[in-house]
């Protein structure tokens, strides 16, 4: 049976937890969710940020867990699902409706990444970054795994030459490269900023269950997903701020 989005995964092709961990990895260690954690923390204080990125974080893996519990269980996409549950009409009608919600999502990342390098590099070129970030989410999206660990092949490199660029601008320059201070009226408090990283991954929520039918057992994912969203996520989103 062939690795198509049509067909169930074949045994020889499920993943423990550590590989999937891995593969979690690739979704989450991008540039795009550094410069999450850049905006947030340009939105908020220090001691909000770090707690509203654990717990969110918290939250977002017993959803996505609860998710991910589906592709476990039936070992098909989420489109393929939704028409066993739906038929094919309301499969469609259902893709109708998350399609739209897919692409604002995209859109809104896209965005605020885009801005955001804008502002710390100001002679990069607008267009360019659009198509950069386009391109490299369309690659980890097609192909299935094969596209995930392509792009995480990718951003990874990147985003650890981001991260040690950073370090290395604090330890030589000190405060000179602080964070600046939001106006108080304009900052967020802790449930807001909570809500802001919830939404960086909450569009994809429905789609989960893509990606977890290739893992082997209920606790795999279990420990995948926490290992990636609490952990993993949480220490891209702090690096960035």
């Amino acid at each position: 049976m062939g690795n198509s989005i049509f067909t169930e995964v074949p045994q020889s092709q499920l993943k423990k937890w550590p590989s999937f961990t891995i593969l979690i990895s690739a979704l989450l260690i991008q540039v795009n969710n550094l410069m999450f954690g850049f905006n947030l923390r340009l939105l908020t204080d220090l001691r909000t940020f770090i707690p509203a990125v654990l717990i969110a974080n918290a939250i977002l893996a017993g959803l996505f867990l609860l998710s991910g519990r589906v592709g476990v269980q039936w070992r098909l996409p989420a489109a393929t699902l939704y028409g066993k549950i739906f038929g094919k009409l309301g499969c469609k009608l259902i893709m109708l409706l998350i399609l739209p919600t897919g692409l604002i999502w995209i859109g809104w990342m896209t965005e605020m990444v885009a801005k955001s390098l804008l502002g710390i590099y100001p002679s990069l070129n607008y267009v360019l970054i659009i198509t950069v970030i386009v391109g490299i989410s369309v690659l980890s999206s097609i192909k299935e795994l094969k596209g995930m660990e392509l792009s995480s092949n990718l951003q990874v490199p990147i985003v650890a030459l981001v991260i040690i660029i950073a370090g290395i601008r604090v330890l030589v320059t000190g405060n000179a490269n602080a964070v600046p201070e939001a106006p108080l009226s304009e900052k967020l408090n802790l449930v807001q900023s909570i809500s802001y990283v919830m939404l960086t991954w909450i569009g994809f929520l429905p789609f989960y269950a893509d990606y977890t039918r290739f893992v082997r057992t209920k606790k795999d994912l279990a420990i995948a997903t926490g290992i990636g969203w609490v952990v993993i996520y949480s220490l891209v989103m702090i690096a960035g701020g």
